[in-house]
């Protein structure tokens, strides 16, 4: 299979968090992890919008986040640069 990632992957499982723009908070699992990029399992996926907030440390630091494509249980995000 090709490999189109432009970073190499490490593979994680760490808890994290999903923060809405309405502030309300989905729990998730990051499964892997890139400088530019994170796999996401979150289930179900549906009522996240295409941008969003993740947090690894209880919204005490905030990584923006772009959903490049996504799954029932799963999403794949772009980090964004902080505004």
């Amino acid at each position: 299979m090709l490999e189109r990632r432009k970073f190499q992957r490490t593979h994680v499982m760490a808890r994290a968090q999903i923060i809405l723009e309405d502030s309300s908070i989905i729990d998730c699992t990051v499964h892997d992890l890139t400088t530019a990029g994170a796999g996401i399992l979150a289930a179900p996926t549906t009522g996240v919008s295409d941008r969003f907030d993740l947090t690894f440390d209880g919204s005490r630091s905030l990584r923006p986040c772009r959903v490049i494509w996504r799954t029932h249980d799963r999403m794949g995000v772009e980090f964004l640069q902080a505004s």
